[in-house]
Formats: C-alpha cells, sequence, structure tokens
C-alpha cells in the first residue's frame, strides 16, 4: 500500500495538495485532523482540548471554502481512526455545515462542466439524503436508495433529478460528472451510468445566492434532507476532468480510505530482451516493453524502477534515472525512454520494475539488454577493378557474448524396461544434476528444456518446482520412445537467455488429470489440458511429498473435483502414499452419481488392512488381495482392461481380480466420502488418473523413475553453446556481385559469422570506373534477437587505366579501302535506345563510365571540351566524373588520328577520281563529330558532381543516335 501510494504521490502530490488537478475548489479531508475543529476552534489533533463535535470542517483547496454549523443540535461528530485508520465525520440525519453565498464565492459554478467525489457509507437509503448541494444551482444526493443529481443550467428544462443507480449501506468512492451535454455517475471504480442530464440541462450551470452546505439542504441554513451516515472526503472541481485525472483521484481515494474498487490489473503485452551491438543508444519501443489496461489509459499505466544493473544509464527524456523513479507506458510510445550504453560494455544488462495502475501492482519483472554481438572488426576490403576477393574475419567480424547455453547429454538407462514405451513422461529432479547445472541455470529454472538427440527438437515438458538456491527440482519430460534394448539419448539444456513455458502436452493423451499437489492452498491445479482442477478442502499441501511435496489427507481434508473421470471402461488410477493410522476405514477415492450412497468406491478395509472395491451393483465390498502399507511412502496403482483389475504395489503386480464394472462417470473425491466417513489419514502425492490400461512394463519402470530418479538416467560433460550470427543483407552492392560459396546473393539472403571465417563470403567487382561499392546488413543472434539498425561494409576498388580501342572501318575482304561490301565497326549499337536508371548505371546494368567510353573511344570521336582537364576546377566533383572525362581526352589523339587517316585515304581516292567527295560533305555536316555537350570551362566550379555526372549522361545518350549515323554516313561515303 505504501508503495501505491508513493507511486501516486509522485505523480500528483496528492497528499501535499489536490490542487496539483487544475480546477479544484472544494477539498473537505476527515483525515487531517487540522482541518477539523470544534465549536470552540480546537481540531481533532489537540488532543483533550477537541469535543469531538465537528463545528467547522475546513477547505483544502485553498478558497476558504470552510463550512460549518452554529447550532450544536446540527453539527455532525467527528471518528478517529474509524475507516482504515482515519477519522470520518458522522451525520446523524439532523446535521449539516454549511457556508453563505458570500463566503463562498468560488463554490458559484458558472462553467458548463464540474466534476464530485464523496468517499461515504450511507446508514439510511430512503428519503432524500443529500451529499452536497448549492441551492437553485446543483446537488447530489442518494433519493430513494439511488445516487441522483440535479442541476440548473442556462440552456435546461426544469430542475430535476437524474440517475437511477441502487447503491448501498457500505463504504463507497462515489462520482458525479457534469459534462455539459452528459451526465455520468460513479461507483467503487465503475462508471454505472452515463445520461443526457435530467430534463435537459445542458450548458452552463446557473449561479445562485443561497448557501453551499455538506449534508443537507436550505435556503439559508440546512434544514432538510438530512444525510444519515458517515463522509470521510469530499472533493469538488469546476470543471470536467481528463479520464486519467478521474482516475488519478478515484484510485488515490480508493487507497486511502481502504475501499475495494472495481480495477483490471496491468497485463504485459511484450517484455523482449533487446539485442544490440556495444556502443550507442536504444530507445524503447512498444515492440520491446509494453503494458496494457482495460480500465486506464496509457498515461496511468506507470513504470516502477526497483532494481538498475547498470553499467548502461537507463533515462526519461535525456535525464538519468535511479531505483523509485518512474515512467509511463506513454512515455514508451512516445520515445522518451532510453537505453545508453558505452564501449566497455560486454554481456548483458537488465533493469527490474514494477508497473502499477495505483491499485493493482506487478510482480516485480525484469527487462534485459543484451549486448550480444560486439564488432570486432569491419575494415573495407580493396582490390582491383574488375578483381574478386573474400571477406574474411579480419575484414569483417561480429562476436556474441550472448549464449545459447550449456548442455548435457542425458541417457535413460535401457535395462529399466522391458518393453519399448511410447510417449512416457520422464521424471528429472536434483538427483545426477551436476556442478555446472546448479551454477549456470537461470535462477526460476525457466531457461532449462531437452531436446531429442538431433539437438534441434524440443521435448514437451512441465516444470514444477524448482529451487536453485536449495537445488530441487521437479521436471517432467515427454519421451516420444524409451527404448527397451539401446540406451536412449537427449540433450539437457539450461544456462540460457530463452524462457521456456510449461505445456499440457507434456502428458499423452490418456492422461486426464495429474495432481502433483504443489500448491500452497486452494485449488489443486490438473496439469493435463482436461482442467480437472480440484480443492483441497481444508488439506494442507506443502508437506514432503515422494516428489517434491505432497498433501496431508485427515479428517475433513480430501481432494474434490466436481467432473467426471470414467471408470466405466478401461482405466489406471496411480498414488504415492504414506498411510499413518492402522485400524481405520480410509477412502482412497469416492465417486457418488447422487442416486446411492456411493457409485464407486475404494477404500482401505479397517480389520485386514486390504484395498476394498465398492460398487453400485456390487452390495458388498470386494477384497482386492493388497495390503495397505503403514511405513513409508509407496507407489499404489490400479489398472482395469475392462474385465481384470490389477493391482501394482511398487511397480509389482500384487494381485488380479476378474470384475464386472458397471459404473457410470461421476464427479471424483479422494480422501473422504461425501458424507464425511471413512477419511484417509495420509500424505498423498503424484495422483494420476488414466484412460486406459498401462502396461505392467510402464508401471515398473515409472516406479523405478520416481522412486529412484538417479538410476533411471545419467548426465554427460557439460558442452558450452555459441550462439550463431547471421547477416541478413539489406541492401546488395551496386558494382558487383557478393557470393556464398560461389552462389550470388539476393537482397534479403543470409550468410553467417561462420561463414565469413571459413572464407565463403566473396565479393566480384564488375569492371565498372567506380571507386567504391558497399553493402548493408542486419545482424541476428540465434537468441531471438536483432540488432536495432543496419550496418555497412565497404569495398574500395582501385581503377585500372584500360588501353583506349579504337576500330577503323574494314572491308569484308580485308582491304583497307571501303566499298559497296564494306562493314562499320561494333559502333553500331543503338546507344539512344538506353534508358537510363539513375546515375552510374543504365537499364541494362551498365556503368555510365562503360556507356560514355564504348560510344566515345570505339567511335573515334575526337574530345568533345575545350581545354584540358588539369586547367577544370571541379570543387566537390567525383572521381568517378573525372576518369570519365581523363579516360576520353587520353584517347583524343587516337582518335584525331583515326579521323585523320581516314580523310587521307579520302583525298587519295578524290584525287583520282577528280569530284568532290561523299566522305567530305558528311564530315563537315553540323553534327558529324560534334556532341553538343555543355562540359566545364577552364577555372568554372562544379557544386554539385552527381548532378553534373547525371547532366553528362543525358546529354551523351541524347547525342549518341545522331554521332552513330553521322559515323556511318562517313563509312558509307568512305
Amino acid at each position: 500500500m505504501k508503495k501505491l501510494m508513493r507511486s501516486l504521490e509522485k505523480r500528483l502530490m496528492l497528499d501535499a495538495s489536490i490542487t496539483a488537478i487544475g480546477g479544484n475548489v472544494l477539498w473537505l479531508d476527515g483525515a487531517d485532523q487540522s482541518t477539523v475543529l470544534d465549536a470552540e476552534g480546537d481540531d481533532a489533533n489537540s488532543g483533550g482540548a477537541f469535543s469531538g463535535v465537528v463545528g467547522t470542517w475546513q477547505d483544502k483547496s485553498g478558497n476558504n471554502n470552510h463550512l460549518s454549523h452554529a447550532t450544536p443540535s446540527r453539527q455532525p461528530s467527528y471518528n478517529a481512526g474509524a475507516q482504515n485508520g482515519n477519522g470520518t465525520i458522522t451525520f446523524d440525519g439532523g446535521d449539516g455545515l454549511f457556508a453563505t453565498d458570500a463566503n463562498v464565492p468560488t463554490l458559484d459554478l458558472a462553467t458548463n462542466g464540474f466534476t464530485m467525489f464523496a468517499v461515504i457509507d450511507p446508514a439510511t437509503l430512503g428519503g432524500n439524503r443529500i451529499i452536497i448541494n448549492k441551492e437553485g444551482s446543483y446537488e447530489i444526493g442518494i433519493n430513494g436508495g439511488k445516487v441522483q443529481a440535479a442541476i440548473n443550467t442556462t440552456n435546461g428544462g426544469n430542475w430535476a433529478w437524474g440517475g437511477t443507480i441502487n447503491t448501498t449501506a457500505n463504504w463507497h468512492v462515489t462520482g458525479f460528472e457534469h459534462a455539459d451535454t452528459t451526465w455520468r455517475f460513479h461507483e467503487d471504480g465503475n462508471l454505472t451510468q452515463e445520461i443526457a442530464p435530467a430534463a435537459g440541462e445542458v450548458g452552463n450551470i446557473v449561479p445562485t445566492n443561497n448557501v453551499f452546505s455538506v449534508g443537507g439542504r436550505g435556503n439559508a441554513a440546512p434544514t432538510g434532507s438530512f444525510f444519515s451516515g458517515d463522509m470521510a472526503e469530499v472533493i469538488l472541481f469546476n470543471r470536467e476532468l481528463t479520464a486519467d485525472e478521474y482516475h488519478d483521484v478515484e484510485n488515490y481515494l480508493a487507497n486511502k480510505w481502504g475501499i475495494g474498487v472495481a480495477n483490471a490489473a496491468p497485463t504485459e503485452v511484450t517484455n523482449s530482451e533487446v539485442f544490440f551491438n556495444n556502443t550507442g543508444t536504444i530507445t524503447l519501443d512498444t515492440s520491446m516493453l509494453s503494458y496494457t489496461d482495460t480500465d486506464n489509459t496509457d498515461s496511468l499505466l506507470s513504470y516502477e524502477v526497483t532494481t538498475l544493473a547498470g553499467p548502461g544509464v537507463l533515462k526519461l527524456s535525456g535525464a538519468a534515472m535511479n531505483v523509485n523513479d518512474t515512467f509511463t507506458q506513454q512515455d514508451i510510445i512516445s520515445g522518451n525512454v532510453t537505453y545508453d550504453y558505452a564501449t566497455s560494455i560486454t554481456g548483458t544488462d537488465s533493469f527490474q520494475f514494477t508497473v502499477t495502475d495505483r491499485l493493482a501492482t506487478t510482480a516485480a519483472q525484469t527487462f534485459n539488454f543484451d549486448i550480444a554481438a560486439t564488432e570486432t572488426t569491419n575494415n573495407p576490403v580493396t582490390l582491383n577493378e574488375g578483381a574478386s576477393s573474400n571477406i574474411i574475419n579480419t575484414d569483417l567480424a561480429y562476436t556474441d557474448n550472448g549464449s545459447l547455453g550449456m548442455r548435457e547429454t542425458l541417457t535413460i538407462d535401457s535395462s529399466l524396461t522391458a518393453s519399448d514405451l511410447t510417449d512416457f513422461t520422464l521424471l528429472l529432479t536434483e538427483a545426477n544434476m551436476s556442478a555446472n547445472f546448479w551454477a549456470n541455470v537461470n535462477a526460476d529454472g525457466s531457461d532449462i528444456y531437452v531436446t531429442l538427440a538431433d539437438g534441434v527438437t524440443k521435448l514437451n515438458r512441465e516444470l514444477v518446482s524448482f529451487d536453485g538456491v536449495g537445488q530441487t527440482m521437479e521436471l517432467h519430460i515427454k519421451v516420444p520412445t524409451i527404448s527397451s534394448t539401446v540406451d536412449t539419448d537427449l540433450y539437457l539444456y539450461f544456462g540460457s537467455s530463452t524462457t521456456e513455458s510449461n505445456s499440457a502436452a507434456t502428458w499423452d493423451a490418456n492422461t486426464q488429470m495429474v495432481q502433483h499437489f504443489e500448491e500452497t492452498t486452494g485449488t489443486a491445479t490438473d496439469s493435463t489440458a482436461n482442467g480437472l482442477d480440484g480443492t483441497v478442502t481444508a488439506g494442507s499441501y506443502g508437506g514432503a511429498g515422494q516428489i517434491g511435496d505432497g498433501a496431508s489427507f485427515q479428517a475433513g481434508r480430501n481432494l474434490t473435483v466436481n467432473q467426471a473421470l470414467d471408470t466405466s471402461n478401461t482405466f489406471t488410477i496411480d498414488f504415492w502414499a504414506d498411510y499413518t493410522a492402522t485400524g481405520t476405514w480410509q477412502t482412497v477415492y469416492f465417486q457418488n452419481d447422487g442416486t446411492t450412497a456411493w457409485n464407486e468406491l475404494l477404500t482401505i478395509n479397517a480389520a485386514t488392512e486390504q484395498f476394498t472395491l465398492w460398487t453400485k451393483t456390487g452390495g458388498t465390498g470386494v477384497a482386492l488381495g493388497m495390503q495397505a502399507d503403514y511405513v513409508g511412502w509407496h507407489k499404489y496403482t490400479f489398472a482395469y482392461d475392462g474385465a481384470n483389475l490389477d493391482m501394482y504395489k511398487d511397480g509389482g503386480l500384487v494381485n488380479s481380480i476378474v470384475y464386472n464394472w458397471s459404473s457410470t462417470p461421476a464427479n471424483f473425491m479422494a480422501g473422504q466420502r461425501t458424507d464425511s466417513n471413512q477419511p484417509a489419514d495420509a500424505f498423498y502425492d503424484e495422483y494420476t488418473f488414466d484412460t486406459t490400461e498401462r502396461s505392467a512394463d510402464w508401471i515398473a519402470a515409472e516406479y523405478a523413475m520416481q522412486n529412484t530418479p538417479a538410476a533411471f538416467y545419467s548426465l554427460g560433460i557439460t558442452e558450452a553453446l555459441p550462439t550463431t550470427l547471421t547477416y541478413t543483407l539489406t541492401d546488395i552492392p551496386d558494382f558487383g556481385v557478393l557470393k556464398l560459396s560461389g552462389v550470388n546473393l539476393n537482397l534479403n539472403d543470409t550468410f553467417t559469422q561462420n561463414d565469413i571465417d571459413a572464407g565463403f563470403v566473396s565479393y566480384d567487382h564488375d569492371d565498372s570506373d567506380t571507386i567504391a561499392d558497399s553493402f548493408d546488413f542486419m545482424l541476428s543472434s540465434s537468441l531471438g534477437n536483432s540488432m536495432p539498425s543496419d550496418r555497412t561494409f565497404t569495398f574500395n576498388v582501385t581503377p585500372v587505366n584500360d588501353a583506349p580501342v579504337v576500330n577503323t572501318p574494314d572491308s569484308s575482304d580485308g582491304s583497307e579501302s571501303g566499298g559497296e561490301n564494306s562493314s562499320n565497326s561494333s559502333t553500331n549499337s543503338a546507344s539512344n535506345d538506353r534508358a537510363r536508371t539513375g546515375f552510374g548505371r543504365d537499364s541494362g546494368g551498365v556503368a555510365t563510365g562503360e556507356i560514355i567510353r564504348s560510344f566515345l573511344t570505339e567511335s573515334g570521336s575526337s574530345a568533345f571540351y575545350g581545354g584540358g582537364l588539369p586547367e577544370i576546377v571541379r570543387e566537390n566533383s567525383t572521381f568517378e566524373i573525372s576518369h570519365i572525362l581523363e579516360d576520353i581526352d587520353r584517347s583524343h589523339n587516337n582518335q584525331d588520328q583515326t579521323v585523320q587517316n581516314i580523310v587521307e585515304r579520302g583525298l587519295n581516292e578524290d584525287e583520282r577520281n577528280e569530284e568532290e567527295p561523299a566522305w567530305l560533305v558528311a564530315l563537315n555536316s553540323p553534327n558529324s563529330m560534334d556532341f553538343g555537350l555543355d562540359v566545364p570551362t577552364e577555372g568554372e566550379v562544379i557544386p554539385d558532381s552527381e548532378a553534373m555526372a547525371v547532366d553528362l549522361e543525358d546529354q551523351i545518350l541524347q547525342n549518341l543516335g545522331t554521332f552513330d549515323q553521322n559515323l556511318q554516313d562517313l563509312m558509307d561515303a568512305l
């Protein structure tokens, strides 16, 4: 309770001043004895000087709206410590306190909203019983056993009572809201009614010159409609409160006065361990940590930090938090909660917290940070243009400080069963568990699981109890097959950061009920999916059992399961018992169908101490030929196949009888009959009921396992299990291909740190004129967590100065001169059909530089810009642009020489033909060798290199078609 109050006080400072919520105009608090005065002015805290009769109840709102009554017969009395240790005011049905209008101007409300709270215990419900009244303006009270209100507004009709919610003569937190066109009535945390204002009284409240009173009504002084009962606290606001504000005050009052209110406890939605690299800041969001509450908003769900592990720093809005500091669910939603961690952190970090809505508080929970991926190397790989390189762990490596924990080989001894067992539930206890197990297992055992020999297939489990300090455990595992000829090997895993869950599937489909008796009180929970929970009536849990704890059954103590267990066909009833009293009838189990004294009764005969069976049709008891043992724990089993009933003690067959079972399913009781006769005097443990007859081998193996677990299984050496770090590609290289074992990797493909360590990851550059490339990845761990953001790995590409290639026209017959059949070089590709898809790449995946060089150098074009590149100033230009242009510049002379050779050949031919050659016409055409490019001139500054590259590419592509045609004309003319 103190923690709840402290949490609330931090947010609203209610114990200091309710006025932390704006609009408070009246606050009467019976718990504050300094505000309760008698007629002489002595307060309730002044000891014997206080008369015990209240002459004045002072207002704590700061507005001095003090209420009093000068007539002793109208003064209520004070009861110190009457409710939850706090004082209350008792009105006897003729008492009232009031203040005149001149003294309480702030209580003349003129707004279209107000909110009232009253903590009351009405003694009389009949008639009109006023709680508060501003005569002719507003009032709330009990009218005919119902909490009602009446308000006079500027837009209203006639003054009328509204509200039809019955109340009772008990302590209640009562609330009322006038919200313009809506009235809301509350009681004990419930919105009991939401209605339109009575008689259409909507809008602003009409102020009056009449008195304000508590406990009665009247134009001058309270003269009637007196309240009868106790009041503890009255609070009035001159506005409608928000939902959060309303809950704050309501919950504060409920806690303060010890009144139970309807409330849904906070419920966990997510609590997911955060996994990250080892430096930076993480902002918590709802995918990491989230709670919900059906009757509170996110702003009212408060997290209180109970433990800070460190060395990371938990912050709220940038300020470091300490133990006992709080934040809300809304803070998480708004991104106000962060965790800062330094490079030095390794392993894990955490903080513990509770969540409260100020009425219910969760148990302490833990939020974990797993600094599981530490970046050890991220060094760019340098390779030549067009080359390939492996990525190895000196280039890129992360280490995982988390762990999948440890495992030990668990071997079941085949010699302990005479036949193979299917879906057998194996018991593991503290027996044979190693020192490594106890040193590394989680404190609550939540990390324990068992797999098949493949180390992957998890088996269903039920962890019944676990004590890491006392080193005790009861764990049940369903094993698909236990061999009678070959030892069965499994793996026991522990010490990881995973959390395993119990499963009802631990028990096979034939098991109808399992009672472990590990509870401390109340319901005896069935471990199967059938939900056959029982009640141990006046029973005693917690005694030492055969396996963990058991339950003590004596007179008046029994297990009652109010559902039918079907013993009409085949069944097996199995339990451990330690009988202590001899010479008495003791009920093992009893079923009653409601028509006879018993439908079925298995009991111990007082005289013979044999188990004896009575049935509806049998008439007399049938001795089963198996004695009860009164020394220590023994396992008793009764197996019926539809014709024969077999009895086993400690796994061995004792007797078998032919019996015609004629019972029908009925409610089940263990340890006593419904008429309370023949109670057991024993401790019971592991009480199970199966709807099949278990085999003798099954029963013998189960006894051997439960009696001496250490002999049934053994454990091997401990293996530490490193986690697997997986890289998922979130962006692939632009100028090359990433490969895993020679196979191309695409977006969202994965490889592991092990692949890098083994040299299986490589990169092939595409031979484009680029100086850098990269890929992005998300790193995840086999612990099931991922890094909060992508990371990048970079390649540095060293350009290679490819020699320019000049193609000259060549005749089909190999002669130098062209002719009718001559063909042009490979320059005739349709360059202007290439659609650019982005800087540095065309639609076919070819780099811009390749386009430029292919169509300029191979076509024999001369340089298309003025001035040498060394004289051009290109600030912030990329190497790619300059490299492309320099390549073109270097090929200038060769290109010019090619054209010159063409011209010289043409002149020779022209001199022979003595006419102006066609090639000269083509060469002199305006567009023959001019790309018309807007290229840098000497001294020009290029502020945006990427934009220039894109523009350069566009210009080239637009002109390549024309150039190709002109060159073709030239070739044809030659």
